[in-house]
């Protein structure tokens, strides 16, 4: 892979001694330093390999991953012969060189691990590497968790040199990032990747100088490039700490009603259960985001099992309150008439 090679040539220092010396002398004034370098096809190319996914924050609504990060171009007149300069690639001083100015549009924060050197090939190709950690903006629908899968983006575009040239950002390696070397996540599985292209308005207006802008048009174009991670939750975790604890709670609601009235513990139970249940609502409360669309279906579980928890402490008090009153009392004519009259007729 071209990743793989460039790697090797940065680390391992396939260089030529004199050799580089006397090229970069002849080839030096040719490196372009302008905004408007006149690239092959108009073309960079963007690499982007997958290293982790560090985290992901559904609460804040963002994921952090490690990326290796490569920009590349072509330059008419940069080539070099090896037959007559035997060496393959240089090093060239970054701030020697144009870098183009794509940024991460998304980002929240950008952690930037970034290299003195560019590595310039012999058929005139100027690669930029980069190590990222990123911060990026990420939405959620956690309706069916904790069985969700998630999508979530990585957006790169190039910002101000689209002003002044119309140049293309494409990703040579296809629809997809590079993962030879992904480390998997504990609780997020990798379904796999994919890349799309669009466009979107930039903050500056067309002027007549701007070639970049078509007929009718307000603002400049820029392109990006959608890099889409489609996530799936592991559930494991939360099945054992949220999913078999409510249904352990649900079951131990009858049980209530099944302890002996002379025991005094019933209220005890049903208060210790309603208790249980709010206590799991307010761990599902500080993991998921707020929100009042996509409230996942346990939440409402665990809910509707605090109504029921709480109904069961309400009717065992009554049920205690009649068990321990004076039975030589006439029950009351409101009772005798529920009771004794229509509900012994709807009973036959």
């Amino acid at each position: 892979m071209l990743s793989i090679y460039i790697l090797i040539s940065l680390w391992a220092g396939v260089y030529g001694g004199s050799n580089q010396s006397v090229l970069l002398e002849i080839l030096h004034e040719k490196l372009p330093t302008m905004y408007k370098p006149e690239l092959r096809d108009n073309t960079i190319y963007l690499f982007m390999d997958l290293y982790s996914i560090l985290s992901v924050n559904e609460k804040e609504g963002s994921m952090r991953t490690k990326i290796w990060y490569y920009l590349a171009y072509f330059v008419p007149g940069l080539e070099w012969n090896t037959t007559e300069f035997p060496v393959r690639t240089v090093e060239v001083e970054r701030s020697d060189v144009w870098e183009p100015d794509i940024v991460i549009t998304n980002s929240i924060k950008i952690e930037e691990r970034g290299y003195d050197k560019v590595v310039w090939m012999y058929p005139g190709f100027i690669i930029f590497p980069s190590q990222l950690t990123l911060q990026t903006t990420c939405s959620f629908n956690v309706a069916s968790f904790p069985y969700d899968k998630q999508e979530c983006y990585i957006d790169a575009s190039m910002w101000f040199a689209n002003v002044f040239h119309p140049y293309k950002i494409v990703n040579p390696r296809g629809p997809s990032m590079e993962l030879l070397d992904y480390h998997e996540n504990n609780e997020w599985k990798l379904i796999n990747t994919s890349q799309t292209s669009y466009f979107f308005n930039t903050a500056y207006e067309c002027e007549p100088q701007f070639e970049v802008c078509k007929e009718n048009q307000t603002y400049i174009q820029a392109e990006a490039i959608r890099y889409t991670l489609h996530l799936e939750r592991q559930p494991l975790y939360y099945i054992y700490t949220l999913i078999i604890p409510f249904l352990l709670l649900t079951g131990m609601l009858p049980l209530i009603f099944l302890m002996p009235p002379e025991t005094g513990e019933r209220a005890s139970l049903a208060i210790t259960l309603l208790l249980a249940f709010m206590v799991n609502i307010l761990i599902i409360t500080g993991i998921l985001p707020v929100s009042s669309t996509n409230f996942p279906a346990l939440g409402y579980n665990y809910f509707f099992g605090t109504v029921a928890s709480s109904g069961c402490l309400v009717i065992n008090a009554i049920l205690m309150a009649i068990y321990h009153k004076d039975h030589d009392e006439m029950p009351s004519s409101f009772i005798r008439t529920v009771f004794c009259k229509h509900l012994a007729q709807i009973l036959g």
